[in-house]
Order: structure tokens, then sequence, then C-alpha cells
């Protein structure tokens, strides 16, 4: 057998040939080696300006949002805290918003009521509204329903916080107002009429 016939090699041998780079070609670098490259988080963290500025974008979409809650919850917010009414009355300022009393429906009670005939056909209802909550509450609208004698509804009506003629826009906890609305019915309706309901509500 010829010594240099390459079938005389030993297997390990014969691996080790295969993977020998032929002569005067050189090997490459890890730098080259491309699953040896940095990862995009590597590369991120490499830039501290781009990472800054990521921060950045994140604090300030944080902040609209906050903005954003304290402008819809105005409102309660001033109700809760009076002392932030005039910072918050800036900050609606360049939005066309502004701050009124906190509507909360469960806070009013009709305390008494009555619906009377003046003369003719000229009725008077009057109303005694209370704020039972600790902070003041926006004056609610009123639903009047007349009824005749069989509880039959003959005529409803709206009446606008406006028309109840009262001198603020708000009830103050604990406090109670009387107000009067004047009405006229048609005769066939004022003729008719046996009783009445009411109902507070925010529109």
């Amino acid at each position: 057998m010829d010594p240099d016939d390459g079938e005389g090699l030993r297997p390990e041998a014969a691996v080790a040939a295969q993977e020998s780079p032929p002569e005067g070609e050189d090997l490459p670098t890890l730098s080259e080696l491309s699953f040896l490259r940095s990862s995009p988080a590597d590369v991120v963290e490499d830039q501290p300006i781009l990472l800054a500025a990521l921060i950045s974008l994140a604090f300030a979409l944080a902040l609209v949002l906050l903005m954003q809650m304290v402008i819809h919850e105005r409102n309660a917010i001033a109700a809760a805290q009076p002392r932030l009414a005039p910072w918050l009355t800036s900050l609606c300022q360049p939005l066309n918003c502004g701050l009124s009393p906190v509507q909360r429906i469960g806070a009013v009670m009709i305390e008494s009521s009555s619906f009377s005939r003046i003369r003719g056909d000229n009725f008077r209802l009057t109303i005694a509204l209370k704020n039972t909550a600790l902070v003041a509450v926006a004056v609610p609208s009123i639903e009047l329903t007349l009824t005749d004698a069989q509880d039959q509804a003959l005529l409803r009506r709206v009446i606008l916080p406006d028309e109840l003629q009262l001198v603020t826009d708000a009830l103050e906890p604990g406090v109670e107002l009387l107000t009067a609305v004047d009405a006229a019915l048609a005769p066939e309706i004022a003729t008719g009429v046996a009783g009445y309901r009411m109902v507070a509500f925010y529109p």
C-alpha cells in the first residue's frame, strides 16, 4: 500500500484534512460571524440618545393622558378640592371649557312640593329642593306630570333649571332651596287636573 494514498489515513485524520482551509486563505474573524453580531437590544443600549428620546416620549404621552383625565373630571375635582378651582379654570381657558357644579342626582331630594290653582286656569308649582351630599351639586331639571282622577297623564312638561328662577346654579351641602313656577293651562286640561307627579333628573 502506498503511504501517500489517502485510503491509509485514519478517519480522524481525514476529517481534519477536510476541515483545514486551503493554504493562503484567512479564517473569518469573530466580528464577521453573523451569529456573534450585536442584537437590536444591544444596539439600543449602545445609543443613549435614542433611549432618552423614547423615555421622553413615554413621559409626554403619560402627561397628556393625565391632563385629559383631569379635564374630563374637572367638575368632580373642583367640588372635592375647591382650592384647585382657579387652577382648573386657567387650564380650561385655552380649551374653551369651564367649571360647573357636579351632577349627583342621588343627592338631590324634593323635600316638599305643591301644585295649586291661583285663579282661573293659572296654577303655581312650589318646590323645595335639598342637597344631601357633602359637596355642592348642580340644580336639576324637573319633570312634571299632571294627572286626572284615574291617575292618567294629562300633560307632561320638563322644567329646566333656568325656569326654576333660582339665584344660583348649585345646591350647597345641606341647604334647602324653595322656588315657585307659575303655569297657565288649557281649559280642557285645567278642569281635569286631579293630581301630579314630579321627578328630578339631569338631562
